[in-house]
Order: C-alpha cells, then structure tokens, then sequence
C-alpha cells in the first residue's frame, strides 16, 4: 500500500513539471511567434522604404524636407526628380502605410492632367513611429530617419487586453535611417 502511494506522489510531480513546462513553453511559442511577426514587418518596411525612398531625388539646393505636415503625415516631393510626385508616409490606427503620388501624368486626348495615387503598402501593428530628416555627415547622404516602436501585446507575447501599457523601451524601438537616391555631390577629392 505504501509503495502504490508513493508511486502516485512521484507520478503527480512528475506531471506537475510536464505541465509547467508544457504551459511555460506555450507562453514562450507566443512570445517567438509575435517576435518573428514583427520582425517580419519591420523588415518588409525596410524594403519598402528603402526601394521607394531611392526614388525620391532632392535636388542639392533645396535642402532637406519638412519632417510632417499639418495632418501629421511625411509628404516627401521630387519623387522620380519630379517636384510634383509625392512619396506620403502615413501613421494611422497603428499601421504605416506608404503611398506614391506620381504628380500630373498626361493622357493621350487633352485636357487630360490625371492625379495618380498608389498604396505601395500598409505595415504594422506598431505601437507608434516618429519621423525626422538626417544626413550622415561622413558619407554626405540624406533621408529619414525612423523610429518605430512595436505593441506591447507583440513585444510580451500577451494579449492586447493589457489596456495600461507602457511606451517601448530604447532598447525595443527600432531606428531606420533611410538615405534618398540622388548620389552625394563630392568636392575636392575627387577620383583621379
């Protein structure tokens, strides 16, 4: 008799730690895959930004641009060398989308001036995203930098119930710098 309950203590601790195991893996399983989500959708705005800000061509006189407009949205002209094709950056419901404005496009039958707009995408959820022009003095180039800030729900692994939340940490904000595609202009040393 003594024998079959000390079988059954070792059994129920021996199940004891299988499932906490089994629950803290679970918990762990969540906080890789809402990691691995977000790092997937920072990764495609990268590209994104990347591949569509190496079309925005400032000329050198001009400067760099304002960082946001009154709606509070990144209007970037010169996209493709043009002044009136736009590139707007826009952060809304915790979701960045990005939109191409290619300016006047003429048609083959007058009077034909068609605005185009294009959704190149939509990236997200983040918690917020700031915005403001650099340059990299060493190197001469110009762009944006952005900071973008994941959800707590996707940094902790829990669930978006947690209402009270507290901003992201320096250390889990993601900073982009983002250089424009016109080429710096070198004075000087120039190849020979």
């Amino acid at each position: 008799m003594v024998e079959v309950l000390v079988a059954t203590a070792i059994l129920a601790i021996i199940g004891l730690a299988l499932f906490a195991g089994f629950s803290g893996s679970g918990r762990l399983m969540r906080r890789v895959s809402s990691s691995l989500r977000t790092s997937s959708q920072i990764l495609r705005l990268d590209d994104a930004l990347r591949r569509e800000l190496a079309q925005i061509r400032v000329p050198f006189w001009v400067g760099l641009p304002p960082g946001r407009d009154e709606q509070g949205r990144l209007v970037l002209p010169y996209l493709n060398g043009d002044a009136a094709g736009t590139l707007t950056v826009r952060f809304e419901k915790g979701a960045i989308e990005l939109i191409r404005t290619g300016g006047t496009q003429k048609a083959e039958t007058p009077p034909a001036a068609v605005e185009t707009e294009m959704t190149v995408g939509t990236f997200g959820p983040f918690e917020s995203v700031e915005w403001q022009p650099a340059a990299a003095p060493e190197s001469g180039l110009r762009g944006i930098e952005f900071i973008i800030s994941p959800r707590k729900s996707l940094r902790s692994g829990e669930g978006a119930q947690d209402a009270a939340r507290p901003p992201a940490s320096a250390d889990e904000r993601v900073r982009l710098f983002v250089a424009f595609g016109a080429h710096p202009f070198y004075l000087g040393d120039a190849a020979e």
